[in-house]
């Protein structure tokens, strides 16, 4: 059984590896019913390229044609296996960067693409990216520092990137109500602190509950995402006071490994299971591709939802030979 909301291939990801139908091929072997094909969304602007990224093939205008390649090939693989094989979604990771242009790009790319559904991230504060390596934080985290008329100490500098990243993801939130919510603290990946608790810093966590009560109200699910586990934090995303608040307001949890490799497919899910249920979470929701137009979400008519239970996923044949 599980399901993954959230994964890359090196077909079409530069940080990724690995082809789009060989991650399809180890999710069926792996025994998934579910795997949703989410690239990340071509950047619009030359300042948001990572390092190296022109130089090794991946320009903005390339990052397009790179896009709308992947959105017919995962088409044609959705055709090919989702009957007899697997459930497969078409989607996108969208990559929340500027106010003042992310919504009209992205609002334009939902527009050219009917997906099945899309992950909203962020990935970036100040334009810098906040999980590329340690020196793209600690730059960020300095220009959160700059930007505050007060005099701020220099210890204050990462909890302000944090209250920062948060208001970020508030304004994504707002402006585009995204059906998942990807690794919702990702922020705490290159921090000095990442395995502490949230509620150590109060205004974060207002800003933090403040955004899960945004998220319930309209209906979103957080992404219980492995990939934490896998680059060796002691908690998956998110922590665990954020799923234990988000399932008091009764909030909705999706499952997803974001691999970006074959090596990756339904990596760490014991952890994640195990987290689960230590945050009291009993149903999982699973999104699903419907040849009729009777999705919940009206940009995604031909997709819908179920609700699966966390014991019921865990009987699947998918753990042989793991503790659950």
């Amino acid at each position: 059984m599980p399901y993954s909301h959230h994964s890359h291939s090196g077909e079409f990801c530069n940080h990724a590896t690995g082809g789009l139908e060989e991650i399809i091929q180890e999710a069926i072997r792996q025994g998934m019913e579910m795997l949703a094909m989410t690239e990340h969304m071509p950047r619009n602007y030359e300042a948001d390229l990572y390092p190296g990224e022109s130089e090794s093939g991946w320009s903005i205008p390339e990052q397009a044609t790179i896009f709308d390649n992947f959105y017919h090939k995962a088409r044609e693989l959705q055709s090919k296996y989702q009957v007899a094989e697997v459930e497969l979604l078409v989607g996108m990771e969208i990559d929340w960067i500027r106010p003042d242009g992310s919504r009209d790009w992205i609002e334009r790319l939902l527009s050219k693409y009917p997906l099945d559904f899309f992950v909203g991230s962020v990935h970036h504060v100040h334009g810098i990216p906040i999980d590329y390596d340690q020196e793209h934080y600690d730059r960020a985290a300095r220009r959160s520092l700059e930007q505050r008329a007060s005099e701020e100490s220099v210890f204050m500098a990462e909890q302000l990137l944090f209250e920062d990243y948060f208001d970020d993801q508030y304004d994504m939130l707002r402006a585009l109500k995204p059906p998942v919510v990807g690794h919702f603290d990702l922020i705490r990946l290159l921090s000095k602190s990442k395995d502490a608790s949230w509620e150590v810093h109060p205004r974060v966590w207002n800003k933090i509950e403040r955004n899960l009560q945004y998220i319930r109200s309209y209906d979103g699910a957080l992404e219980l995402n492995s990939a934490g586990l896998r680059k060796g934090m002691q908690e998956p995303y998110p922590k665990l006071e954020i799923c234990q608040y988000f399932n008091k307001l009764g909030g909705k949890f999706v499952l997803s490994d974001d691999s970006h490799g074959i090596a990756h497919v339904g990596h760490s899910y014991e952890g994640v299971l195990s987290h689960a249920r230590l945050a009291h979470i009993e149903h999982l929701t699973v999104f699903l591709h419907s040849q009729h137009t009777d999705g919940q979400d009206q940009r995604f008519p031909n997709t819908v939802t179920k609700s699966v239970t966390v014991n019921g996923v865990a009987a699947s044949r998918f753990w042989r030979g793991k503790t659950v």
